[in-house]
């Protein structure tokens, strides 16, 4: 599972394990569906930056004398999954360490 946080300066991806979260979140889908709305606050390590570590198929290619065929399929394969299924490129990554959201009690 993941996260897409909007935040001030880009958006940040980060991926949640299902071990640290309370509720489940196949819980979190069935009540809230794919957005959760309000306003949270993520604590956690920005690892990393908007466009960085975006290669191109020119600076792969770049790498064959260095990694040798195999190795620039394997990175070349890497880069197109993280693409597709990963972090977008115009976001950061971040390691969550704690994630919450302000609830208020109502009075009668």
């Amino acid at each position: 599972m993941y996260c897409y946080l909007l935040a001030k300066d880009f958006p940040l991806w980060a991926t949640l394990s299902e071990d640290n979260i309370v509720p489940a979140s196949s819980s979190v889908m069935l009540k809230h569906g794919a957005q959760v709305s309000g306003i949270w606050t993520m604590v956690g390590i920005l690892d990393a930056m908007p466009r960085e570590n975006n290669l191109t198929d020119e600076r792969i290619e770049s790498l064959l004398p260095i990694t040798g065929e195999i190795g620039t399929l394997a990175i070349s394969i890497a880069q197109r999954v993280r693409n597709a299924f990963g972090k977008p490129a115009d976001s950061g990554g971040i390691t969550p360490l704690l994630i919450y959201r302000e609830v208020s009690r109502y009075a009668d």
